[in-house]
C-alpha cells in the first residue's frame, strides 16, 4: 500500500563501492548511508559481507542532515575497506540495520511513546576480482601509490670504520593493510 511504501522510505540504506572490478587484494572503498526520517530509539548497523574478503571499518561514523526527494533525513555514514582474498565474481551483500523507531500516534503522549521494531537491508553490489597476472615477477602490492624513502643518520657523507651508522627506510603505500607490505 501507499502507507507501507511511504513508511519504508522513512528509513532506507544506500550502498556504494568505488570499483566494481579489482585485482586480488586490491582495496575497495565501500560506503553505507543510513537515511532516517523518524526518531530512532536504538539500532545497530552490521558490516557488509563478502565471502573470502577482509572487511574493516575506516574511521568513525559521520552524522549529518540531508534533504532527499523533498524529505529531511538524518544520515549516518559508515565507510569500509574491503580486500578480496580470492578471485572470481562475487556479490557484496548489503549491510543489515536492525532498530527501534518511536511510533507517533494520537494515543501516545509524553514519555510513554511506543516503539516499533524495523529491519532494512542495503542493496547488494556485484564485483569481479581478477587474479594476480601470471607473469608478474615482483612482490604483489596492489596500491595506487607506492614510495620508498631512505634517510641516513648524520649530516655529512663521511663514515668511519667501526662507528655505527643508522639507515632508515620508509615504505609508504596507499590502499593496503600492513600485512600486505613486503618485509624489508
Amino acid at each position: 500500500s501507499a502507507a507501507t511504501r511511504g513508511q519504508a522510505r522513512d528509513i532506507y540504506i544506500e550502498t556504494k563501492a568505488d570499483l566494481d572490478q579489482v585485482y586480488l587484494q586490491q582495496q575497495i572503498h565501500y560506503s553505507v548511508k543510513l537515511y532516517l526520517a523518524r526518531d530512532l530509539q536504538r539500532g545497530s548497523l552490521a558490516a557488509p559481507k563478502l565471502q573470502g574478503a577482509d572487511i574493516r571499518q575506516i574511521g568513525k561514523d559521520k552524522e549529518y542532515n540531508e534533504i532527499a526527494n523533498g524529505q529531511r533525513y538524518r544520515v549516518i555514514e559508515r565507510r569500509f575497506a574491503i580486500i578480496p582474498q580470492t578471485s572470481g565474481t562475487f556479490t557484496i551483500e548489503g549491510p543489515l540495520f536492525d532498530g527501534e523507531v518511536i511510533e507517533r500516534n494520537s494515543q501516545s503522549f509524553g514519555f510513554f511513546n511506543q516503539t516499533k521494531t524495523i529491519s532494512r537491508v542495503g542493496p547488494s553490489i556485484d564485483i569481479e576480482v581478477l587474479p594476480i597476472p601470471a607473469a608478474y615477477p615482483y612482490h604483489w602490492l596492489p596500491s595506487e601509490y607506492v614510495e620508498v624513502h631512505e634517510e641516513w643518520q648524520g649530516t655529512n657523507n663521511e663514515y668511519r670504520v667501526g662507528e655505527p651508522i643508522t639507515r632508515t627506510v620508509t615504505l609508504t603505500a596507499l590502499g593496503v593493510v600492513e600485512e600486505q607490505l613486503p618485509a624489508m
